[in-house]
């Protein structure tokens, strides 16, 4: 653990503290030079977390281990490079399950039917397979015109724009009638003052709506994930999206590329939505709130761009949708359109601010029931933190096949952090209520604890909690943080 630290010290910015750096851009230039360093060594930690995990682990050169970095179980597609000299049929799940699979070009392959317990791993075992299940049934349908699969039925227009979005299992349409959704709008973007920093709201008087279609391709056709690649042109600009649905997910990704060269210009997505509602849910750390969605008073009038982490929710009683994303965080929602903003390209301080490549994605997850019953939440996070593979080295261990360290039973209660306490003995836990209600759970560990305690955010010490076999029982109020210090024998 000193040798983690160490590393992570030496991530440290020393460019940006350089006291001869006196022009914005050259600090800039620092900044991305010193975080990519700091990439490259929590890269290299995990890395070696992995294969220190991997080689205690009982199996054969070149099994799989998938690890799950979140608190639930999940079962979501894995997308993994095959090692060497193996066929797709010669991955198998516990030992004798033939997994199906998908070519995802190279020697990439997707892979399906294995479930991860949440906060740990399972094995996929590499040898002769029983039965090879070949190519799978599928429920997708991918042509230019429409993508299905058994939860959705997504139409597009002859310009690539979404038309229609049907949910089939509570006969809802989404796209308000006469509108078109994945609409990229270009706006000019010239604020009077702190062009980096300010947004000003006349910004919607002159606009550009991104028609144009270079190409529209269909790359996957299934069994297990159908794909539409689209490329439009904006001025000397580019954006390549490619429109992602599943056979067993219940969500549609859009993985976006863009080559950005424009100035003073705004770039946002619209979904306009077929729901009535005065308020949208914007996720915030630990939880989420309200903001409204209409503009009756000046201070509403003043929310015409507002932030929020992973997902923004719009809500009827009994359906909804959320807009996913990883790393976009503005958004407006207003007049029955959730807009995401995706690009700006300011002239100060930087001239060359945002011009170049950028890649990010977003997310539509569809659901039934209010944000306070749906697995929102747990979608963002499955979303951001896909599921690892590690190939298996040398190493014969005593570890089981699969294994959760830490379990929760209700899946309101969302793991937030597991580290070392910062006063020597003792693994902290963080969990928080994430729905808005009042809740009770257990979380259980791979081990019996010793004795557990709950504590503040900063550590310190308040009641002792009881422990029964290897668990923990909890009762927690709506958005409720709680901070477990949890001993173990070594």
């Amino acid at each position: 653990m000193a040798r983690v630290n160490d590393d992570l010290e030496n991530a440290g910015p020393p460019g940006l503290l350089a006291g001869d750096l006196r022009s914005r851009p050259c600090r800039l230039i620092f900044a991305r030079r010193d975080f990519q360093a700091a990439s490259e060594i929590g890269q290299k930690i995990k890395d070696e977390a992995l294969r220190y995990i991997a080689e205690r682990i009982p199996g054969n050169k070149g099994d799989i281990i998938v690890f799950n970095s979140l608190g639930h179980a999940r079962s979501d597609l894995l997308d993994v490079a095959l090692p060497g000299g193996l066929a797709p049929g010669h991955i198998l799940y516990q030992q004798d399950q033939p997994l199906e699979w998908q070519s995802a070009g190279g020697e990439r392959i997707l892979v399906s039917g294995h479930r991860v317990p949440g906060f740990g791993y399972t094995c996929l075992s590499a040898g002769p397979a029983r039965e090879v299940p070949g190519k799978p049934e599928t429920s997708l349908r991918v042509s230019r015109q429409v993508m299905e699969n058994r939860f959705f039925r997504m139409e597009f227009d002859e310009g690539g724009l979404i038309a229609s979005l049907y949910h089939k299992s509570i006969d809802r349409e989404y796209v308000k009638a006469g509108s078109r959704a994945n609409c990229f709008q270009a706006f000019e973007d010239l604020p009077p003052d702190h062009d980096a920093w300010n947004i000003d709201p006349f910004y919607r008087g002159k606009y550009w709506t991104i028609t144009e279609l270079n190409t529209l391709a269909i790359l996957e056709e299934g069994p297990l994930r159908g794909t539409m690649m689209m490329e439009r042109p904006f001025g000397r600009s580019i954006i390549t999206q490619h429109i992602r649905i599943y056979r067993d997910m219940d969500r549609i990704d859009f993985v976006t590329k863009i080559a950005w060269w424009e100035n003073n210009t705004m770039l946002k997505v619209l979904f306009p939505v077929d729901l009535a509602t005065d308020q949208a849910a914007c996720e915030i750390q630990f939880g989420y709130l309200y903001r409204p969605t209409h503009t009756n008073t000046p201070w509403e009038k003043a929310k015409f761009e507002v932030c929020a982490q992973r997902w923004v929710d719009v809500s009827e009683k009994d359906w909804g949708i959320a807009l996913i994303n990883n790393g976009k965080y503005g958004h407006d929602i207003t007049r029955g359109v959730i807009g995401l903003t995706c690009l700006r390209s300011p002239s100060y301080p930087d001239s060359d601010a945002d011009r170049g490549q950028h890649e990010f994605a977003y997310a539509l997850f569809p659901h039934q029931g209010t944000v306070g019953d749906a697995p929102v939440t747990e979608r963002a996070a499955e979303f951001n933190e896909p599921l690892i593979p590690a190939v298996k080295g040398n190493g014969a261990g005593s570890w089981p096949p699969e294994r959760s360290w830490i379990t929760l039973d209700n899946p309101a209660i969302v793991l937030a952090a597991v580290k070392l306490s910062e006063y020597g003995e003792g693994v902290i836990v963080r969990v928080y209520e994430s729905r808005g209600k009042r809740v009770a759970g257990s979380i259980a560990f791979w081990k019996p604890p010793v004795r557990a305690w709950s504590c503040t955010l900063l550590e310190m010490q308040q009641e002792e909690i009881p422990v029964r076999d290897r668990s923990l029982t909890l009762h927690f109020h709506p958005f409720e943080i709680k901070t477990l210090m949890v001993f173990f024998d070594r």
